[in-house]
């Protein structure tokens, strides 16, 4: 590997070993490999890193300017831990799902760029919560508004300092929508995530130094793209318990509620003025049965089927 390839994406692993005074540092060999017969086949063994090989390979093609062809799901989280093992953070970064756009809606210049995470992929280290001026705007860190009022945007700084408006997705979550007694329309939206989305939900509250108490009612705008059971519909026609009635259930205490499967959300992350965390849901597929999920089920390919 090249000097030039080496500092292509530094600090990282290597840069740290080989500019270390340490005496590892002066054998100036590394050998990666898994198998474990290679401690006898060296005299004086130099630092061995027990890490894929073929992973390595990819990543020292990326080092040398070429793109990784990503195979599948697993193929990329896989290049993802080996990333951050050899603190590639560059690298990390383009390996996270993520995906930027712009905002024309947006109520501030700053504002209207924003990048989509899945949540659990989100480098702490890059979420940053705007300073607030004295009449409780949020402003950047060109002194640019971008968010108004009680609430503050959580933004996301990448590896190059470009400043967005961070989205985050989930999965396999369950939003419940409970109804008042007298009212039509729910009282609260609850947004039951994962137990790991709740702790990665956290660990960004801890970053930004927020309160680790996250808020589980969330905001529902009538801008939320909403599609239940493959049918897209819209939070009002959702949300009214008239247009509902058939997915109505009661509680043992009689109240009612309608409990939706979330196959995919999009979510939009404030800090209120309780220093909580708020989600804003942005956009949700749901289903509101077993029967309608299991009809969205994929089968095996042939190829991937075991023969018992």
């Amino acid at each position: 590997m090249s000097t030039t390839a080496l500092y292509s994406d530094s600090p990282n692993y290597f840069t740290e070993i080989f500019s270390s005074p340490l005496e590892e540092a002066r054998t100036k060999t590394m050998i990666i490999d898994r198998d474990p017969a290679i401690f006898t086949d060296i005299v004086s063994a130099p630092p061995i890193i027990d890490r894929d090989p073929e992973l390595f390979s990819d990543i020292l093609r990326y080092l040398q300017g070429y793109e990784i062809g990503i195979k599948d799901e697993v193929h990329r989280q896989n290049l993802l831990k080996d990333a951050r093992f050899y603190h590639f953070k560059g690298l990390a970064e383009k390996l996270l799902a993520s995906t930027v756009t712009v905002n024309g809606f947006g109520k501030h210049d700053c504002a209207k760029n924003e990048i989509l995470f899945r949540l659990k992929d989100i480098r702490t280290s890059g979420v940053l919560l705007p300073e607030c001026s004295s009449n409780g705007d949020a402003i950047n860190e060109e002194g640019s508004v971008i968010s108004t009022g009680a609430t503050s945007h959580i933004m996301y700084k990448n590896k190059e300092g470009t400043v967005y408006v961070l989205l985050v997705e989930v999965h396999n979550a369950h939003l419940i929508c409970r109804y008042g007694s007298q009212s039509p329309w729910p009282t609260i939206l609850e947004l039951v995530l994962s137990d790991k989305e709740i702790k990665k939900l956290k660990d960004i509250a801890k970053a930004i130094k927020a309160s680790e108490e996250i808020e589980h009612i969330i905001r529902s705008p009538d801008i939320c793209a909403f599609e239940v059971d493959e049918v897209k519909c819209t939070s009002k026609t959702l949300l009214n318990i008239d247009e509902t009635s058939d997915l109505i259930k009661i509680d043992d205490e009689g109240g009612k509620h309608v409990d939706l499967f979330v196959t995919k959300g999009i979510l939009r992350l404030f800090v209120n003025n309780e220093r909580k965390i708020e989600m804003e849901l942005l956009k949700c597929e749901a289903f509101s049965s077993e029967k309608g999920f299991n009809g969205k089920r994929d089968f095996l390919p042939a190829d991937k089927r075991i023969a018992l």
